[in-house]
C-alpha cells in the first residue's frame, strides 16, 4: 500500500482558492529547504569527521603508533559501514 500523500494533487490545487494554494506551496517549499539544509549540514559534518580521523591515522603512523592508528582507522571504517547498513535497512 503506497503511503498517503501529504499534498493534494496538482490538479486539485487548481480547484482551491489562490491564496490557499500559494500558502500550501509555500509551506512545502519551506519544508524542502529545511530538509536540504539539514542534509547538507550532516554531509559536511560527516565528511569533516572522516577527514579528521584520516589525519589522526596518518599522524599516529608517522609518530610510530601503528596499533593505535589501526584502531582509529578500523573504528572509523566500521562505523561508516555500520551507518550504511543501518540506512539501507531503514529504507
Amino acid at each position: 500500500m503506497p503511503p498517503k500523500a501529504l499534498l493534494p494533487k496538482p490538479s486539485d490545487l487548481n480547484q482551491l482558492p489562490l491564496p490557499i494554494a500559494e500558502k500550501i506551496l509555500g509551506m512545502v517549499d519551506t519544508t524542502n529547504r529545511r530538509e536540504h539544509i539539514y542534509a547538507m549540514t550532516a554531509l559536511i559534518s560527516g565528511a569533516t569527521c572522516f577527514l579528521g580521523c584520516l589525519l589522526a591515522f596518518v599522524y599516529l603512523v608517522v609518530q610510530g603508533y601503528q596499533k593505535s592508528a589501526g584502531a582509529v582507522l578500523g573504528a572509523t571504517v566500521l562505523s561508516i559501514v555500520g551507518k550504511f547498513i543501518a540506512a539501507r535497512q531503514n529504507r
